[in-house]
């Protein structure tokens, strides 16, 4: 389980390199904007993930229960991180950190996917089903 988490870091530290870097390089600031929304949306899509892991349910019906709740608490704590750098500190009040934050939770989202999907398809091979 550890090797799939830290795999899944490593993609989204590349994904954030991916993105990041360029935009660093023409716009002022875009680097910590980016950061920020990277972790506000990143952290919480490593922790659905270490949830669903650990959380592995026997049954079709307890496998969807389990991802749809590490998604609702996914969304929920990258919304809640996100509005709050935003409406807290006045450095984060752009559109541009607004942006970032919309880039990051679909980029994670994706990446989220695939490893969720790789893993469930896995198992279910293990499992003889």
């Amino acid at each position: 389980m550890t090797h799939k988490l830290l795999g899944f870091a490593a993609i989204l530290i590349a994904l954030w390199a991916l993105l990041v870097l360029p935009a660093a390089a023409v716009a002022t600031g875009a680097a910590l904007d980016a950061t920020a929304a990277a972790l506000a949306c990143g952290v919480p899509a490593l922790g659905s993930l270490a949830f669903c892991r650990s959380a592995a349910a026997t049954t079709p019906m307890g496998q969807v229960t389990v991802l749809l709740a590490a998604m609702l608490v996914r969304m929920s704590v990258s919304l809640a991180a996100g509005m709050t750098l935003y409406w807290g500190l006045d450095r984060f009040a752009t559109h541009g950190f607004l942006i970032w934050l919309a880039v990051f939770y679909v980029v994670d989202l994706f990446a989220e996917v695939g490893v969720l999907s790789r893993m469930i398809g896995s198992e279910a091979s293990n499992h003889g089903g």
